[in-house]
């Protein structure tokens, strides 16, 4: 959505991000080869992904080189966030939602006390093996979310058929909603 709304120069900085991305992996490489006991980089490669990150940045400006700064210049913020990304498209309000299903993905300790696939208990227990117990909420986001990025990816090549497209997608989306709400409650 921040793509579509800011148009193809963004859309270009995106892509051209994975260099920057490629930079800085090969300079922690090279911190820490020896410690992995592997070879470094060979010299001519680290020249060429300099030299690839250096144009970028001289192409897209300093604030390129930043985690998010292939969206700098659209949102006038040196070095943006994700949360900022989605205040731009009036969409923070879905962060709870976000924060909740990473708890059990990224180092948090809320991960030990919140498990989507374990009956809510007062002792602590680990989850072992596939759990249908959880499934309503992750599958209700997605039936939330899917419609939205679809539509963005429609209206790229938007003709009559995109509309129809969207109207079903959305129509399906509502049911898949339902039905995981009623699983739920």
């Amino acid at each position: 959505m921040f793509i579509h709304k800011h148009g193809n120069e963004i859309a270009r900085a995106y892509l051209n991000h994975n260099v920057v991305e490629r930079y800085k992996t090969a300079m922690e490489y090279e911190k820490n080869y020896k410690k992995l006991k592997d070879s470094p980089t060979p010299i001519n490669e680290l020249r060429a992904i300099k030299k690839e990150y250096n144009r970028m940045i001289n192409k897209f400006g300093a604030n390129f080189k930043n985690n998010f700064g292939w969206a700098s210049s659209a949102l006038n913020i040196d070095s943006p966030n994700f949360s900022q990304i989605e205040e731009s498209l009036d969409l923070s309000h879905y962060r709870p939602f976000y924060r909740q299903a990473s708890y059990n993905i990224h180092a948090n300790s809320m991960g030990l006390y919140h498990k989507l696939g374990l009956p809510e208990a007062d002792i602590p227990i680990s989850l072992a093996g596939p759990s249908e117990l959880g499934i309503a909420e992750p599958g209700y986001d997605a039936a939330l979310y899917f419609p939205i990025t679809a539509s963005n990816l429609l209206v790229l090549n938007s003709h009559f058929d995109s509309i129809v497209y969207m109207k079903v997608i959305s129509n399906l989306a509502a049911e898949v909603r339902k039905s995981f709400w009623n699983i739920y409650y």
